[in-house]
């Protein structure tokens, strides 16, 4: 439904709300004539309504545009990319946390580690075992370089 309001245009969006309008005036049409011409206040209204619903619709299709944008925007992404702004918004939300908050959350993400952990089969283990070996193995061996070469 956004995808679609988000590729229709202007014209349609107004069309759509005319076709609204043109149905509203043939209800009112089937009342009371006199009824209609005495009560300027309900016209008014009928009038701020239509704008309000005007400016709803437009709304709605630009917020429906800037979806379908951002979804295809994220869709060609590569990983890397998605890793990144995860990380950035992650390090945004959790700068702004305060100390028990952040206490609570360590303390569930051990809960939820050292059940996971408890879990898993030998063999699972003994792989994520030597990753974090190897991963541990190349970082530090990059620092040594590093630091060599700063000498």
């Amino acid at each position: 439904m956004k995808a679609r309001r988000a590729r229709e245009s202007q014209e349609q969006t107004t069309l759509r709300l005319s076709q609204v309008v043109q149905g509203s005036a043939l209800t009112q049409s089937s009342q009371s004539q006199e009824g209609r011409v005495t009560c300027w206040a309900g016209r008014a209204a009928y009038r701020a309504s239509l704008r309000s619903r005007l400016k709803n619709a437009e709304r709605s299709r630009m917020n429906a545009q800037a979806a379908a944008t951002a979804f295809a925007s994220r869709a060609s992404e590569t990983h890397h990319l998605c890793n990144e702004r995860n990380a950035a918004a992650t390090a945004k939300s959790r700068a702004i946390e305060t100390l028990d908050r952040r206490r609570v959350r360590q303390s569930r993400d051990a809960v939820a580690t050292a059940s996971a952990r408890a879990a898993e089969r030998p063999l699972r283990r003994f792989v994520r075992n030597s990753t974090n070996a190897a991963t541990t193995a190349r970082s530090r061996a990059a620092e040594t370089f590093d630091r060599k070469r700063a000498r």
